[in-house]
């Protein structure tokens, strides 16, 4: 990972960077130090900043304790807390076990960005995931995300504006 990189926002959770949780939370100095330590130099702050504001949006992260100096600068990094949400392991690969025992559901995930054609692939085989769900009655539940942009600015409002009208037609409140 060079210096100037993005970094995932997946790439923070326990699973992918044990070494800056204990437990359930850690801090922004943690993760800011445990990146570094990984990829053997060290990460300005503003690209872990921007990683960690990433995983608050995504819901990946929450803020540990109020008050909270989030978003802050390096020397008060180590005062702003966070713990985990949901944190399954396994990520990218198919499904994975959630944590037992430290508070965590206990349910399968599996996590991917998909391609709009994979989305429609997806879609296709719905059907086949609630014959699984009625035989062995378990539930599923589908968590979707849609990022528009490409990271570095944000989108027009316009297109916004557009995008929450055609997601209304999925669900009122998809936010």
């Amino acid at each position: 990972m060079e210096p100037s990189s993005i970094i995932a926002a997946p790439e923070i959770l326990p699973e992918n960077l044990p070494e800056a949780w204990k437990g359930n939370a850690c801090t922004g100095l943690s993760i800011a130090s445990a990146l570094s330590m990984k990829a053997g130099r060290n990460f300005p702050w503003r690209t872990v900043k921007d990683v960690i504001s990433g995983a608050l949006h995504a819901r990946f992260l929450e803020i540990a304790e109020e008050p909270n100096p989030w978003p802050c600068d390096f020397p008060s990094a180590q005062l702003a807390k966070f713990k985990a949400t949901i944190t399954p392991v396994g990520g990218n690969a198919g499904l994975g076990e959630g944590n037992a025992g430290s508070g965590v559901k206990k349910v399968l995930s599996a996590t991917a960005a998909l391609s709009p054609s994979e989305v429609q692939d997806l879609g296709d085989i719905v059907p086949e995931l609630l014959k699984i769900k009625a035989k062995l009655n378990t539930p599923i539940r589908f968590h979707v995300r849609i990022e528009m942009g490409n990271g570095k600015a944000l989108p027009p409002q316009e297109a916004a504006n557009e995008l929450n009208e055609i997601l209304k037609k999925v669900r009122r409140n998809f936010t």
